[in-house]
């Protein structure tokens, strides 16, 4: 841990006790597991986590989805060190299709936490069939991936066919301020 964290020395015993104990209450199996394979938990605040607890609430229930946040985010650990605005853009472009909850899987959450955001997007506004699944999609993110575009292109393309309007493109583009 120590070598993935280094930052780990300068925590005091009561500190990770402290995270350990706040992550069993928010009903976290396993803390010290998830500890041990993603040691960068301990540096989360509980707001960030709880937020993040909350939209995935929000996600399985708009979806009627036989999954807990809590389980989710157990079994899915780079969901923690998501960006929320990341999180919340994916919500939405899932919100785009119309999908059935046998359709959300850990598998698809973890697919799309792990694909570059700007080629989600991309791929959300070159979207040329109503009746796209949400796995040809992916299938469609992961060309996109494979193009190998400049961030700046694609940034372009995504603010010259998004509506200024669309929710979207705003959350998108607040999370990821250009430099």
């Amino acid at each position: 841990m120590i070598e993935t964290l280094p930052p780990i020395l300068g925590l005091n015993f009561d500190n990770i006790d402290s995270k350990i104990i706040g992550l069993k209450e928010r009903g976290f199996s396993n803390p010290k597991k998830m500890i041990e394979t993603l040691p960068p938990i301990l540096g989360l605040n509980f707001d960030n986590i709880d937020k993040k607890i909350k939209i995935f609430s929000r996600l399985i229930n708009l979806y009627n989805i036989s999954l807990s946040p809590i389980s989710l985010m157990e079994n899915i650990l780079p969901l923690f060190s998501s960006k929320m605005d990341k999180l919340i853009v994916l919500a939405r472009v899932l919100k785009e299709y119309t999908i059935q909850p046998s359709e959300i899987s850990e598998k698809l959450i973890r697919k799309l936490i792990f694909c570059n955001i700007e080629d989600v997007l991309v791929a959300l506004v070159e979207t040329e069939n109503e009746n796209e699944t949400i796995r040809d999609f992916i299938k469609r993110v992961d060309l996109i991936k494979k193009q190998k575009i400049p961030k700046e292109i694609k940034r372009r393309r995504i603010k010259e066919q998004m509506s200024d309007i669309d929710k979207i493109k705003q959350k998108y583009l607040k999370g990821y301020p250009e430099k």
